[in-house]
């Protein structure tokens, strides 16, 4: 079994409350989690209403199933017009 962490620093353009951030990160974790079937919520940044940190876990029985998956995660947030990536760090471990 192969476990993959994959954390996620976002800035949100153009909002302009915590309200806003909430209403566009609720249906972001819904549909990825959805999407994708992995288990993500906010991590960090949790006071400032234009940058946020996700965090993503998910298990594969390979190391390549996760990578993919991780990849397919982030051309997905590339498209999504809320929210930019800023940066990415992927941590995969083998069981």
């Amino acid at each position: 079994m192969v476990v993959g962490v994959l954390k996620l620093d976002l800035y949100l353009p153009g909002n302009d409350s915590l309200k806003g951030k909430r209403q566009v990160l609720k249906g972001m974790l819904e549909r990825i989690i959805r999407e994708f079937q992995v288990s993500a919520l906010e991590v960090g940044d949790g006071d400032l209403w234009q940058r946020t940190q996700l965090g993503v876990v998910t298990a594969g029985r390979s190391r390549t199933q996760v990578t993919v998956k991780f990849q397919e995660l982030r051309d997905w947030l590339d498209k999504y017009r809320q929210v930019e990536v800023i940066n990415a760090e992927e941590e995969i471990i083998a069981l």
